[in-house]
């Protein structure tokens, strides 16, 4: 059986837990219910589910009792979420590829993804990679580094790596890189924990230290600023009738200002008071300049 349909069954098994429990047939029935896939019989069910607790490591429950399966929502991780996301969406647009009209996507950069496959082969491989970054801001240049990471921002890829040139941790738009070549030369394990040292960032930027940052929103915003955190930090700390505030912990960088901004004047910065007269100056800039 091809490898995309095994793989495709075994999303859905995983994706039938995000409904509660469920016993065999249940589970059977949710996955055949894709017309991709062909009937389950016990024996293909078993292997499935030891497969996904081996490749996927999950641990999948069993109760004697009720005959259901479950799985811990603990297992069922950031990563993991993307992965059904994702799915999610292959599989909409699988079913609406001859219907017009249903499902809008928003336009994607073409070349965000197209060196995946070479900067994962690198960092499995341990092997550096130079390419062409073509910078917004700056002229073109070459660049040399020990790949480490993807990581996605604002709808963005971006290559974590070992700038090997400027001996420091760097992050490269994937958007900006071409001419891309995987080298021979060989690095060792970094020591770099890219979760960490972007968990408190809005963003990709991190060059200033993280501080307590306190908004004032109006009320009105309170569902969507509630149901859409600006961070995961977010701490809502103090509620009148007319605002609340909320305590987010974040480097204070420009795109944190660009996420302030968002919500217009129904957001004021009040601590700390850096970040309070560097918005204001951005404030003052945009006043001047249509007020001419």
């Amino acid at each position: 059986m091809a490898q995309e349909i095994i793989t495709k069954r075994q999303l859905l098994f995983i994706k039938a837990f995000k409904q509660g429990t469920k016993s065999r047939q249940e589970i059977i029935d949710y996955i055949t219910r894709d017309d991709d896939i062909p009937s389950i019989n016990r024996n293909m069910f078993n292997r499935d589910k030891d497969a996904i607790q081996n490749a996927w490591n999950l641990e999948i429950n069993y109760n004697a009792s009720t005959k259901k399966y479950s799985l811990n929502s603990a297992d069922l991780t950031n990563h993991l979420e993307k992965l059904i996301h994702s799915f999610d969406i292959i599989y909409a647009i699988h079913r609406t590829q001859h219907l017009e009209n249903i499902l809008f996507l928003e336009p994607i950069l073409v070349n965000q993804t197209q060196h995946f496959e070479a900067v994962l082969d690198a960092i499995e491989n341990k092997n550096c990679i130079t390419f062409r970054l073509n910078s917004f801001e700056q002229e073109t240049s070459l660049r040399k580094c020990a790949p480490i990471a993807i990581k996605e921002a604002n709808k963005r890829w971006y290559l974590i790596g070992y700038d090997l040139d400027k001996n420091a941790i760097r992050n490269y738009g994937l958007d900006r890189i071409d001419r891309l070549r995987i080298i021979e030369d060989k690095f060792k394990p970094i020591d770099f924990d890219v979760k960490k040292a972007y968990e408190n960032a809005i963003g990709i930027e991190t060059y200033f230290d993280v501080e307590e940052v306190i908004l004032r929103f109006d009320n009105q915003q309170f569902n969507y600023v509630h149901s859409k955190p600006l961070h995961w930090s977010q701490n809502i700390i103090k509620q009148t009738n007319d605002t609340f505030d909320v305590l987010i912990n974040v480097h204070p960088t420009h795109e944190l200002i660009m996420e302030i901004f968002k919500f217009r004047d129904h957001c004021e910065v009040i601590a700390p008071k850096s970040l309070r007269e560097e918005v204001k100056k951005f404030v003052l800039n945009l006043y001047y300049k249509y007020n001419k």
